[in-house]
């Protein structure tokens, strides 16, 4: 009895077996060295809910034909606050990750039905970490390296230049041609809101520093003007308290010295004011000049 109830058990393995090995020829083919799958269902590896014709339970790698070490994973991870997917690269000699190349038109990230417009088209914010978004000459492309600064480079003959911020300034170069990184910037933008066109010491005193010369069609300035000058309660000094004090001084009142605008330069509004005010002044003098002639004048006159 013992020996039948074995026979029927392992019948119905085999029997089993024979059933499952028709069913898998039904769903697999071999064409050469390919095989390929004429189920119209889905797959599922490792597990039995799937979602499209492949639902993997796990990760998934790829390994180099030619080097089986080297290879690419990918999966969902689940870290201490989100899911995330996981791609990489490996690289069995422990040096830099493998190079990654995706040959796609346009790649679009988190646009939602709007399909990419440019190569790369981010729907969010994009985060770069320690490195630079490079503009390379394709006939003769170098990376930029030797660098953590964050920057905008662009390496295309006849357009070298650098947008580069490190140690809080923003700078602007124009020499990408001959020094990627490291060179004296031709413009600086500081946190506290200081330009410097030709400096990277701006002073903190002014918006605006340039070591240079500037050329403008216009320049408006907003200052205080002169024309107290003409009230009643101006003091006018004499014409002989202003040749004393330029004998004393060396140069006219209210005006800086020749020493003093060589160290520390002048401001446009306030000079133009104090120009304004000496106009005034002579102005002034003419008249009272004007006066007196009339009178010499009249008594010339007088005693004829």
């Amino acid at each position: 009895m013992k020996r039948l109830n074995f026979t029927l058990i392992l019948f119905f393995l085999v029997f089993s077996q024979l059933s499952l090995h028709s069913q898998l020829q039904q769903w697999w083919e071999q064409n050469g060295n390919d095989i390929y799958n004429t189920n119209s269902g889905n797959v599922g590896i490792g597990t039995s809910t799937t979602y499209d014709k492949l639902t993997l339970n796990g990760g998934m790698t790829i390994l180099n034909p030619s080097n089986s070490g080297k290879r690419l994973t990918m999966g969902v991870i689940t870290g201490s606050n989100w899911d995330y997917v996981h791609i990489s690269t490996y690289n069995p000699g422990g040096g830099n990750p493998l190079h990654m190349i995706l040959g796609a038109e346009r790649v679009g990230i988190n646009t939602g039905s709007i399909a990419p417009i440019q190569r790369l088209d981010v729907g969010d914010k994009l985060c770069v970490r320690n490195g630079v978004i490079q503009d390379m000459d394709q006939l003769n492309p170098t990376a930029v390296t030797g660098t953590s600064d964050l920057g905008l480079y662009s390496q295309r003959n006849g357009y070298h230049m650098r947008f580069v911020t490190y140690n809080a300034p923003i700078r602007f170069f124009t020499d990408a041609a001959t020094n990627l990184i490291g060179s004296t910037a031709t413009m600086v933008v500081h946190n506290n809101g200081s330009v410097g066109i030709g400096t990277e010491s701006p002073s903190s005193t002014y918006k605006l520093s340039v070591n240079g010369k500037i050329r403008a069609k216009e320049i408006k300035v907003e200052s205080n003007w002169s024309d107290f000058v003409f009230k009643s309660e101006y003091n006018l000094r004499t014409l002989e308290e202003v040749e004393n004090y330029i004998k004393e001084n060396g140069h006219l009142p209210e005006i800086p010295s020749e020493k003093e605008v060589t160290e520390n330069g002048v401001e446009l509004g306030d000079m133009t004011a104090k120009l304004l005010q000496k106009i005034e002044e002579l102005t002034l003098y003419i008249i009272e000049l004007q006066k007196d002639i009339e009178n010499l004048k009249e008594k010339i006159n007088e005693e004829k």
